[in-house]
């Protein structure tokens, strides 16, 4: 028997990896290229039937959490802390690998609910009416800003004021510098929306740190 094992099988070969077979393997070398090929082979029967299941392992999903309240305090801020750097370097790569992606799919949601934003707050202002001051007040001050803040001009080219780049009317923000939000212009910049995303999650970091 250890003889036959040991023995390998002539111009046979591991459809996965490519190793050679011995002699009671006949067709994958380990459990795991063999789990590979299946999933490979399989992809759209694996969708199905999660797409069946889904609703029962969302349920036991939040189960599970609603008997592990304090899992994702414990390990989740572990690491989120430990992974800070990998996390900003693949949320860029993804938002510029899926540009086209992100606009057809906004399009497409924006054509399915019309009245999202409207039933939002006609909510919010019923059941939390300071938070709905806030928003209105956020509005009216974008407003102000969006008509009396210029854009940085070169050569009739409209920059960022961070990252100094050409860029278009549409894809300019009018962002608040401090998150102070008051009517003074030096506090208030026209800039893209990448270096927008950034801005935010800096001033977040330091008030966090407070």
């Amino acid at each position: 028997m250890i003889e036959k094992i040991e023995q390998k099988v002539e111009n046979k070969k591991c459809l996965n990896c490519g190793k050679e077979l011995f002699g009671l393997q006949k067709k994958f070398c380990t459990k795991r290229c063999n789990s590979k090929k299946y999933r490979e082979n399989n992809l759209e029967y694996d969708k199905q039937r999660y797409e069946n299941n889904r609703e029962r392992i969302l349920e036991l999903n939040k189960k599970w959490r609603e008997n592990n309240p304090e899992y994702d305090k414990k390990y989740g801020k572990q690491w989120r802390e430990d992974n800070k750097e990998h996390r900003k370097e693949y949320d860029k790569q993804w938002r510029e690998s899926n540009k086209e992606y992100r606009k057809e799919y906004d399009k497409q949601w924006h054509k399915n609910n019309p009245n999202y934003s409207k039933e939002y707050y006609r909510k919010l202002k019923k059941e939390n009416p300071e938070k709905y001051k806030e928003y209105i007040e956020y509005v009216r001050i974008h407003n102000w800003a969006k008509k009396n803040i210029p854009y940085l001009d070169l050569d009739n080219k409209k920059l960022c004021l961070i990252c100094n780049e050409n860029f278009k009317n549409n894809t300019l923000d009018c962002a608040n510098l401090n998150h102070e939000y008051n009517k003074i212009p030096s506090e208030w910049g026209r800039i893209c929306r990448e270096c927008h995303y950034l801005l935010n999650s800096l001033i977040r970091e330091k008030k966090n740190s407070l």
